[in-house]
């Protein structure tokens, strides 16, 4: 091996070094249960928005399980649990939400208008306000299948 990076047509991660593989350790994933761990706030927003992530306290917890939701990878097994969206791939749109919403945050506390505390509250609050829309289904997906996008 002379390279680790992912492979659009069929990467194994065996070291378990991804961001996803230690989010699904934290989230108590079970290898082939056919369910990806999700980013509620996803890895490239994080890494946008760490240093006023670490501000505010949170550093270290992008891999938590306070940051994460299991979803189902496909269609099917989505319906079979009974979920409305599944998770396999990017989400530009999902991503972009999120960023939005964190950069409000971030504003206020830059321009003290809240604490580190209250800054804090708001990005935990927002994690599971995402977390809940994903679950029930509330979130934007690509209608037709049902893939968060």
């Amino acid at each position: 091996l002379y390279q680790y990076a992912p492979n659009p047509i069929g990467w194994v991660d065996p070291w378990g070094w991804s961001p996803s593989s230690a989010l699904d350790r934290s989230l108590g994933g079970v290898v082939g249960d056919n369910m990806q761990a999700q980013h509620v706030i996803p890895v490239q927003v994080w890494n946008r928005h760490e240093g006023f992530l670490n501000r505010i306290g949170m550093d270290g917890t992008r891999d938590k399980a306070s940051n994460g939701l299991l979803m189902p990878d496909s269609e099917a097994k989505a319906k079979v649990i009974g979920r409305k969206v599944h998770h396999n791939g990017s989400h530009k749109d999902y991503s972009d939400l999120v960023d939005e919403k964190l950069k409000r945050i971030s504003k206020r506390y830059s321009r003290k208008e809240i604490s580190r505390a209250q800054a804090r509250q708001h990005v935990e609050s927002l994690q599971r306000s995402l977390r809940k829309k994903t679950v029930s289904g509330k979130i934007r997906t690509k209608s037709s299948t049902g893939r968060l996008c």
